[in-house]
């Protein structure tokens, strides 16, 4: 899907695979773009919390979304080959050596928030997200708590939730940046448990749900996409008000089933006084 629409752009790797029929689907399958933002470890501190970002849709309004933030990055950077970097928000706001996107200011870099922000809310897919207040939940539950446990499988929750309002023939995927080795085994155990078994901790068995990939975020723009989601909704959790507004934006874009009994937004360990 990236730069599906623009003549001489070769579609992402990561993406290409997304758009790949495969032998086994059975009816619509939906992909899942999830990335995250924070550290699940931290136990104290005003970073302490831990978010997943997450978009799908039909194929169309993915390819039409992918034109448009490669177009962007054309825009942002319009003396390199957008193929040939990715959008990182932390490099973005913390600038990197060779990265070729560096605003010199804090309202430049927030100019580039907006502008990506402005595209996903513009778009026709739906949003997914998870935030889990770290030290809460350490508190309540002890050392022992897990909080990627417990962010993925409300994640899996909400998409599986999500996929039932989609008619019996649906199916979803998750693509997945990829995190560390043993994060990602640890991820794709419990994807593979859920899918089996009622998790632990919601009971809802997530039986549309095919199973997780994982992707370098290099090769997929809805990941990158995914990426942006995560790390606004993030700073906004953790207090920075320049984030507020877009923030917000992306909440209101949050999937709701159509008899407004499902959202595609939770929260978990985080009070009344926080940001969202």
């Amino acid at each position: 899907m990236t730069g599906a629409g623009i003549p001489g752009v070769t579609p992402g790797r990561a993406d290409l695979l997304r758009q790949a029929p495969r032998a086994s689907s059975v009816g619509r399958l939906w992909p899942l773009y999830a990335d995250s933002s924070g550290n699940p470890r931290r136990r104290e501190g005003p970073d302490a919390y831990y978010t997943l970002g997450c978009l799908t849709g039909r194929p169309g309004a993915l390819a039409r979304l992918a034109d448009m933030v490669y177009a962007l990055k054309l825009g942002l950077v319009p003396e390199r080959d957008p193929n040939t970097w990715e959008v990182h928000s932390v490099r973005i706001t913390h600038g990197h050596k060779y990265y070729p996107l560096r605003p010199r200011t804090r309202a430049r870099r927030l100019a580039v928030f907006r502008a990506f922000v402005r595209l996903i809310c513009e778009s026709d897919v739906a949003l997914f997200g998870v935030a889990i207040g770290n030290r809460e939940i350490y508190g309540e539950f002890g050392l022992d708590a897990n909080i990627m446990d417990r962010a993925w499988t409300f994640l899996l929750e909400r998409f599986e939730l999500f996929l039932r309002y989609q008619g019996a023939d649906s199916t979803g995927r998750v693509v997945s940046d990829k995190a560390g080795g043993a994060d990602m085994q640890h991820i794709h155990a419990l994807v593979s448990s859920s899918v089996r078994l009622r998790n632990p901790i919601s009971g809802v068995r997530t039986s549309r749900i095919a199973g997780i990939e994982f992707v370098d975020s290099f090769d997929s723009l809805m990941v990158q996409v995914a990426d942006v989601i995560a790390y606004v909704i993030s700073r906004h959790i953790n207090g920075d008000e320049g984030f507020g507004e877009m923030a917000r934006l992306l909440l209101a874009k949050m999937w709701v089933s159509g008899d407004g009994r499902q959202r595609g937004w939770k929260t978990d360990g985080i009070g009344a006084g926080a940001a969202v």
